[in-house]
């Protein structure tokens, strides 16, 4: 994804790609929500009833992964209670899945000397300081700060 992407559809549909042979009749949005909903709750359930894992720099767990995959797609629809599944499961800047970090950009009014690649937990600081006033509108399918 370039900087010139940066729409919540854009990243939703790279989210969708990812997941071969997903191909639904028809294929809506709807669908695509709840597809994620699902997959979410189950990944959940799957990482809350194994141990924690050590996983080195080399290896990405498969779950987790999938858990942001799947908070990235959540997210473009307007699921901020997802955005710590993002931050926390991070893919190695090395894999090209990294590039969905783009995202918050795309959805959330970041002040721009907040840098998406090296200041993760200033993204989460900025959100818990103005999770009150993050407001989602479908139509632009961004958040937008009413204070």
């Amino acid at each position: 994804m370039t900087s010139s992407s940066n729409s919540a559809p854009l990243y939703r549909e790279a989210v969708r790609q990812t997941f071969i042979g997903y191909k639904p009749e028809p294929d809506t949005e709807e669908y695509f929500r709840t597809f994620l909903e699902q997959r979410y709750t189950l990944v959940k359930s799957d990482l809350a009833h194994r141990p924690e894992e050590k996983v080195s720099s080399h290896y990405v767990n498969s779950d987790r992964l999938a858990l942001f995959i799947i908070a990235v797609g959540l997210l473009t629809y307007g699921r901020l209670d997802v955005l710590s599944d993002i931050l926390d499961n991070v893919p190695p800047s090395d894999l090209p899945l990294y590039r969905l970090l783009g995202v918050f950009r795309a959805v959330l009014p970041l002040p721009a000397t907040l840098s998406i690649r090296t200041h993760l937990d200033g993204i989460r600081d900025w959100v818990a300081e103005h999770e009150g006033y993050l407001e989602w509108d479908s139509e632009t399918t961004k958040f937008t700060l009413r204070y």
